[in-house]
């Protein structure tokens, strides 16, 4: 093996290790946020539901939601955990507190379990900066009537960017 040869090599394999290492560093990242970026609309939660089966309804705890500018599209996903499967719904809605007054910016459709909705299309353009927030979860039973159970109202921060 020539000397050239073994420089091309030599290269191929840095090449290979730092994009092994931008990888782990990516995750790394990735890992360490709480937030929740969903790149599909069927997913698995980890919880704890099978240590206390007598709870009621699974709801996310969501408390930080990106919102693009540019575009006025939340890149969060809300979704509804596989714990909830033949027993609820959900739905959300998302309110915000804008030049004083609380605001209606999203509304979803019923969420069936293991599924999300995700870059979502707010009804009211706002500008960067960040909001306070409420996501309002509503559980429905999945019977005939679709009858709403009790329901859930999470603090949140919109950062807009």
């Amino acid at each position: 093996m020539n000397a050239e040869n073994r420089k091309h090599n030599l290269w191929v394999v840095l090449l290979i290790l730092a994009g092994f290492l931008l990888g782990l560093l990516a995750g790394y990242l990735s890992a360490k946020n709480n937030e929740t970026y969903i790149g599909g609309v069927e997913f698995t939660v980890i919880s704890e539901r099978e240590e206390y089966p007598e709870q009621g309804v699974t709801v996310p705890g969501i408390t930080s939601i990106r919102l693009n500018t540019e575009t006025n599209r939340i890149t969060t996903a809300f979704y509804n955990p596989q714990e909830n499967s033949g027993l609820y719904y959900l739905k959300f809605e998302l309110k915000a507190d804008i030049d004083g007054k609380s605001e209606i910016l999203y509304t979803s459709g019923l969420i069936e379990p293991g599924k999300c909705v995700y870059d979502i299309a707010l009804s009211k353009t706002i500008e960067k900066g960040v909001y306070n927030a409420v996501l309002h979860i509503q559980p429905y039973r999945m019977n005939k009537e679709l009858t709403p159970t009790n329901n859930a109202d999470i603090i949140a921060v919109i950062k807009a960017e």
